[in-house]
């Protein structure tokens, strides 16, 4: 069988992930393999559709990649976008797929969630995922799982098994939002609001509610586009920050900056993101791989976090999986999320009222809602 794998580490040849791959290059040469690097490529269009002619040819497509901040980097996510925008749907169409990830096994559930819904959307027949531990040498046990993950998978593959879907379509409706209840201040008093957004649309549902939420504070509220701040480029994951937290970037770009002073000094942080597939924009993730400069370390503290997004996401609990586990890791308190599917505009206002209304009053109490006991 021909088999593609799409090495999803910015580390390319040098990645841990990629020793699992050869792992099984080594050991099953009966099958052709082609390994593409989607990840960190000056001509990424030409590199993707180098990778999409091996797609096109294969019988087996693996996803490979390390999982960075519960999902794949952001390069990954670019390499997804890009197969919809050129509309090589069809490459992958029937193909069969698995997921192989390295991690410290921290949320690898919702990186394996995100990239076997994408796989069903794009009609593969997922078989599984493999999650490894991020170490450089493989232990006899974890070789052995690894060798019967592979061989189960050519398996299925051969006998052509159909795959029950887990993830029904997303289905998006068609609603224009237009905020129309007169506004209700709130006074800020002497809380610093930081929204972040993705948004360039002014004529979409989430620049209407960017605006309704930015004009029922009374004071000010400050608005940053992270399609505008300045990024010299995605997360390398080199680990130069493990020691002294200085990224190899360094301050060349907005990011610490933004990191270490924005969102250090703000009280209130209201996210305002669109859905793009099964997750946020591309950008919004490498702004988000980004914050590595920082390591692991939480970074929201007792902030008062609120979410606007635009898009099915109550249809997608994976990506509602994703923003509750990335609040309780930062040790903030998530307030709420109000997205556009209510398809009624005066509920949207009113929701976005009781947001404004609650991120001041709990941001006056120093409130954080204490995390569910897992006794």
């Amino acid at each position: 069988m021909k088999i593609t794998v799409l090495n999803g580490s910015p580390k390319r040849e040098k990645s841990t992930t990629l020793l699992l791959v050869k792992h099984l290059i080594d050991n099953y040469p009966q099958h052709e393999w082609n390994v593409c690097h989607i990840c960190q490529s000056e001509n990424s269009h030409e590199n993707f559709l180098h990778a999409v002619k091996y797609v096109e040819k294969s019988d087996i497509i693996l996803w490979s990649f390390p999982v960075i901040f519960m999902l794949v980097h952001s390069d990954y996510k670019r390499f997804i976008e890009w197969i919809y925008e050129n509309n090589f749907q069809t490459a992958f169409s029937n193909k069969y797929a698995a997921s192989l990830s390295t991690s410290n096994h921290i949320y690898d559930s919702t990186a394996h969630d995100y990239i076997q819904a994408i796989c069903e959307d794009l009609g593969m027949q997922y078989f599984e995922p493999f999650s490894a531990s991020k170490s450089i040498a493989l232990s006899i046990k974890q070789k052995q799982c690894l060798e019967t993950f592979a061989e189960t998978l050519f398996q299925s593959a051969s006998g052509k098994v159909q795959r029950e879907n887990l993830f029904p379509p997303l289905q998006e409706k068609c609603f224009t939002y237009t905020s129309t209840l007169p506004l209700k201040k709130v006074d800020v008093k002497e809380h610093r609001i930081l929204m972040l957004t993705d948004c360039t649309d002014p004529s979409s549902n989430l620049y209407g509610m960017i605006e309704r939420m930015r004009n029922t504070f009374s004071g000010s509220v400050e608005v940053l586009d992270v399609n505008k701040i300045k990024m010299n480029g995605s997360c390398k994951a080199c680990l130069q920050c493990g020691m002294d937290n200085v990224c190899i970037y360094g301050n060349s770009d907005d990011i610490h900056e933004i990191y270490n002073k924005k969102i250090k000094e703000a009280d209130i942080i209201i996210f305002a993101l669109r859905m793009v597939d099964r997750y946020f924009s591309s950008r919004w993730k490498m702004f988000v791989d980004r914050r590595f400069l920082n390591t692991t370390r939480p970074q929201m503290v007792n902030k008062q976090i609120c979410y606007l997004v635009s898009g099915p996401l109550r249809q997608n609990y994976t990506l509602h999986e994703l923003i509750r586990a990335q609040v309780e890791i930062d040790k903030a308190n998530l307030v709420g999320i109000v997205t556009d599917e209510y398809q009624d505009s005066q509920e949207i206002d009113r929701l976005l009222d009781v947001q404004a209304q609650k991120l001041i009053y709990f941001a006056d109490h120093s409130y954080v809602k204490p995390l569910p006991s897992l006794v």
